[in-house]
């Protein structure tokens, strides 16, 4: 039975913060009392006391926690480690869940799902209670809050939602009216892996003889009109034929709606819906400050045969892993599939539109929410757990996932880990309504294809983007309502 009146003491969170970090392979504790680092460190630089959470002192009597995950295909997807086997991401996960069971005797369990929004929807609607938490990309997450079956984080105890260890801007982009029905934490790792990041060839910018990448973001003068000379700088047609193809050497390669919307995030112009100022989603994508900024990347793009390697008509990638690329975007995790490179490579945030803007700002890509369903039989319970996962995994699962990620080619690299640190503390993200027109549909058959008559898409899309958001606003209202 939960007692109540009595909090989880701050000794008993350290300890199981220096459990956690004890057996790692670093040989450092972290120190829970320090400022967030390299989470969604959007807390100031300046050292304050540090929050401590109250989490109750509770005996769950060996109650089986169970998680709903939607996570089947990047490298770190598993919630539930049996035991250590040597991975030092996998080995920190398993002490931290094992920290979190004896602190409130309970047992985590996962069941992985390649339908799960079918799957969270038939367990709410049989009222089975077959899990207390599911994980999923944030369309999914929406489906689940418009057909009421998910939970008001701010109905569920002891989280606290304002603190770094659950990530900010997520919470500001994906709230409704300042509610969220789904969120993150540090708790997760498929933030770090889906981040969008930019790749670039340290080698090629060598060979150029062209500043370091590094030197320019430090001083801030890492822009468009610099990814553009730098990307003019590599292009090459190799076999002399007089026509670039797959076999030559290109400045950019991506997916398209990765590649795209990546760039525009860094010039301050995300594709998607913006707020009013009762947060409530608003379309204000029709004017001629993203009209400018959509025609001056598609200027950049195609500017030049060998810019941009269409390749496969949505991006050739094979490019910058066979050294013939001077940049690419994609996902975070991609770098496992970099190791045997032959060239050196690293990790920069996007650019910004110029020197006046004020920070660089990165796309957070599509990690995986929890929602909570309101079915669940103890959302006290599922508040104590969330909250004490998200708070001990600061400085821990972080730091782990970076020892990993900078492993091999890039851990020679020691630039690297502090343009991580920059842009997991500039991301941005994206709500997903309306996302096919604002972004999926603008991307391809617009920007990928060099087709500038933005102003004519919008005004067709107009009525259906306004028809999404009026359908979201009124089943939010209907939800929270009942």
């Amino acid at each position: 039975m939960e007692k109540k009146n009595k909090m989880l003491p701050f000794a008993a969170l350290v300890t199981l913060s220096i459990l956690l970090v004890s057996c790692g392979t670093s040989g450092t504790a972290v120190d829970t009392e320090a400022a967030v680092t390299t989470a969604d460190t959007e807390a100031p630089a300046t050292e304050t006391e540090a929050f401590v959470p109250e989490l109750p002192e509770a005996d769950y009597g060996g109650a089986i926690f169970t998680f709903l995950n939607g996570n089947t295909g990047y490298t770190y997807c598993d919630i539930v480690v049996e035991e250590e086997t040597g991975d030092v991401v996998y080995d920190t996960l398993f002490r931290r869940n094992m920290g979190v069971e004896e602190a409130y005797n309970i047992r985590f369990a996962e069941v992985s799902s390649k339908s799960i929004v079918n799957d969270a929807l038939k367990s709410v609607q049989a009222g089975d209670n077959s899990y207390d938490v599911a994980l999923m990309q944030c369309e999914n997450a929406l489906k689940l809050m418009l057909d009421n079956a998910a939970v008001d984080f701010a109905e569920i105890p002891y989280l606290n939602m304002d603190q770094p260890w659950w990530m900010q801007s997520a919470q500001e982009t994906m709230s409704i009216d300042h509610r969220n029905f789904f969120a993150l934490s540090m708790f997760d790792i498929s933030h770090f892996e889906t981040a969008r990041v930019l790749f670039f060839n340290r080698t090629m910018t060598e060979r150029y003889d062209l500043t370091s990448p590094y030197t320019l973001v430090d001083d801030g003068t890492w822009t468009l009109d610099k990814f553009r000379e730098y990307a003019l700088a590599a292009i090459s047609d190799l076999d002399g034929d007089g026509t670039f193809t797959t076999a030559d050497q290109y400045g950019f390669t991506a997916y398209a709606n990765v590649g795209a919307p990546a760039l525009m995030i860094g010039i301050e112009a995300p594709l998607t819906l913006s707020k009013d100022e009762d947060d409530m989603p608003l379309f204000d994508m029709e004017n001629e400050y993203y009209f400018g900024r959509l025609n001056l990347l598609c200027d950049m793009l195609f500017c030049q045969d060998g810019f941009l390697n269409l390749g496969w008509s949505k991006g050739d990638t094979r490019s910058f892993e066979e050294g013939r690329c001077m940049f690419y975007i994609n996902t975070l995790t991609t770098v496992n599939g970099m190791r045997d490179m032959t060239d050196e490579f690293g990790i920069i945030p996007t650019p910004k539109y110029d020197e006046a803007q004020a920070e660089y700002c990165n796309y957070g890509g599509s990690p995986f929410y929890m929602v909570v369903p309101p079915t669940t039989e103890d959302l006290s319970r599922t508040g104590a757990v969330l909250e004490m996962l998200a708070y001990t995994s600061v400085g821990v699962v972080d730091t782990a996932y970076y020892d990993v990620l900078l492993q091999g080619k890039i851990s020679r690299d020691a630039d690297t880990r502090r343009m991580l640190d920059l842009i997991f503390s500039t991301q941005i993200y994206q709500t997903p309504i309306a996302q096919k027109y604002v972004q999926t549909d603008l991307v391809d058959a617009y920007i990928w294809k060099n087709n500038t008559d933005f102003a004519s898409y919008f005004a067709k899309k107009r009525n259906q983007i306004q028809k999404d958001i009026d359908e979201a606003v009124q089943a939010y209202q209907s939800n929270t309502q009942s």
